[in-house]
């Protein structure tokens, strides 16, 4: 890993990929659950084939996010049941919507918590748009479109994202613009690999591909380094990082707007609520990137009302913090071997 990690060109005086492995060893990083969500609608999707999520699922099950435990019921559940519980999961909820108007399967679907107030297309039409119009939907979320390239095995896994959305733009620029449309790409194309292994290959090749969360693990390592005395250099590369920027003054309001469609839809209008969360002496949210926002701004984990919020995409945030806090000094004996010598 190089140690521009975050986007920005600096002096660090630790070694970045020595950190991140040892965030890792210690417990801290969640799985990458936007990842493992896609690979596992493309097995229940493909009823006669299997990339064997629900196993990783089930043998990982108390190191899962709530998302990740909606996705293991979901699978365990999906032949056997017409009521399908979605948890808080927009992602889940949209990809399986999707996948029965589609197929012209019948399917009722409870939604928890925040996601019964979110605003979510309910038109089974929009499975006949272009790719490119389904990323106008829902406020630009890129969910409907992922959906699409999932479910439609006319699409091949190799089309470059350009052909499908009609816009020509570098393949940076769409990692960067359409992140989870590349990241949907990418899996179907690492899916489709693993059919052709035997059993025990394709779990290994499961365990090493759903790698720990990219976002949660740069936001982790930056926190780090700031508690141990460095500036805090998260560039907001994507809607996930936004809060956790907008609370250390990292990116404004003005600039969020134009970049990030997508914060106005999600557990909330993050847009607003983190400008409430700022002023506010209680952490009151219960959108879980706001909640770990606040509480890392803060530096303190009381006055927190929802903590439980958390669990959505970080379980281990909390004792991620009480480690942090126990040791913050940059003499610690625990960063002592990540120090860089120049």
């Amino acid at each position: 890993m190089n140690n521009d990690l975050h986007n920005d060109v600096y002096w660090p005086k630790y070694d970045l990929s020595l950190l991140t492995s040892r965030l890792r060893i210690l417990g801290f990083i969640p799985y990458h659950k936007s990842l493992i969500i896609r690979m596992g609608i493309l097995d229940l999707i493909n009823t006669h084939h299997s990339c064997q999520c629900l196993d990783f699922l089930t043998n990982n099950l108390h190191k899962l996010p709530d998302d990740l435990i909606v996705l293991r019921n979901v699978l365990l559940q999906w032949k056997s049941k017409n009521e399908i519980n979605v948890g808080e999961s927009g992602t889940i909820y949209r990809f399986l919507k999707f996948y029965c108007w589609k197929n012209g399967i019948k399917k009722r679907f409870v939604l928890e918590g925040t996601l019964k107030n979110r605003e979510i297309c309910n038109n089974p039409d929009i499975v006949n748009m272009p790719v490119s119009k389904l990323l106008e939907l829902d406020n630009n979320t890129q969910q409907w479109a992922s959906a699409s390239i999932l479910v439609n095995s006319s699409l091949n896994p190799v089309t470059p994202i350009d052909k499908l959305i009609d816009i020509p733009i570098h393949q940076y620029t769409y990692q960067t613009t359409y992140p989870k449309l590349f990241l949907t790409i990418e899996c179907k194309k690492e899916w489709k690999k693993m059919l052709c292994m035997d059993e025990l290959a394709s779990f290994a090749s499961y365990n090493k591909l759903s790698v720990f969360d990219p976002n949660i693990e740069r936001q982790a390592i930056s926190y780090v380094l700031y508690r141990l005395g460095e500036r805090m250099s998260l560039a907001a590369l994507s809607a996930e990082d936004y809060c956790l920027s907008r609370a250390f003054g990292k990116i404004s309001v003005d600039k969020a707007k134009s970049e990030f469609k997508s914060l106005r839809g999600h557990e909330s209008n993050r847009l607003e609520e983190m400008e409430k969360a700022l002023v506010s002496n209680v952490i009151s949210s219960k959108d879980h990137r706001v909640v770990q926002a606040m509480v890392m701004k803060n530096n303190h984990m009381s006055n927190v009302v929802y903590p439980q919020a958390v669990n959505k995409s970080w379980p281990q945030f909390w004792k991620f913090m009480e480690f942090i806090n126990k040791h913050s000094d940059p003499e610690d004996r625990m960063w002592q071997d990540l120090k860089i010598k120049y």
